[in-house]
């Protein structure tokens, strides 16, 4: 480690600055979730500074895109692209199947961390606004796509209808880092004959068809 840098290797530097090329060619043989003597790992440092095409080159090495930084907060990196308004970085990690159930050490998931931020800058430029709110935005999405999409894993009728009636009915077209969606579950056979009356299957269909006009 090169106690110059915040004890930070090269992996975290390419990390860092952005330098994917680099970066590509180091994730051969790096320990992707070495942490610096500043707590940090690689994912953390890209999320904090905007790097999103270093997230994903590093996730699709088997970086632990879950892993809390030593800091005084605990943060993963999807708390930090938040904290840091990285709004593609949320995106992409969001995307890339992040557990946005994790809590930070002070027991805030991204969501809730979100709803801080979003309360630090109501008074802030109408950029840094519209900013805060599509970050919200994306990880709600995921958030409630999940749930959606489990409670049709399941196969539970009444939560999914719940949860269909919601505010944002069409993340039903939500679909996860292995690109499954609620749709892929909700359209067989054995979901509408095995969980759905029968009386209410044509309903059901509807709605499904509505959101896929």
């Amino acid at each position: 480690l090169d106690e110059e840098v915040g004890g930070r290797i090269a992996l975290h530097e390419a990390a860092k600055n952005g330098r994917v090329s680099c970066l590509e060619i180091l994730c051969e043989t790096a320990e992707l979730d070495l942490l610096s003597t500043e707590g940090m790992a690689a994912v953390h440092l890209a999320a904090q500074n905007g790097h999103a095409e270093c997230i994903e080159l590093l996730v699709r090495h088997m970086a632990n895109i879950n892993i809390a930084d030593l800091g005084a907060n605990g943060f993963t990196a999807c708390h930090h692209a938040i904290q840091n308004l990285q709004s593609r970085c949320v995106e992409v990690i969001c995307h890339l199947g992040a557990d946005l159930s994790v809590q930070d050490k002070k027991g805030r998931t991204p969501l809730q961390l979100c709803q801080l931020i979003v309360s630090k800058y109501s008074q802030g430029s109408d950029q840094e606004k519209e900013k805060v709110a599509s970050i919200e935005k994306v990880v709600m999405w995921h958030e409630n796509g999940r749930l959606l999409l489990r409670a049709c894993e399941r196969g539970d009728y009444n939560e999914t209808r719940q949860l269909l009636e919601t505010d944002d009915f069409r993340r039903i077209l939500y679909h996860d880092c292995e690109e499954i969606s609620p749709l892929k579950h909700v359209a067989k056979p054995a979901f509408l004959k095995n969980w759905i009356p029968r009386d209410t299957q044509e309903a059901f269909l509807a709605i499904v068809n509505a959101l896929t006009e």
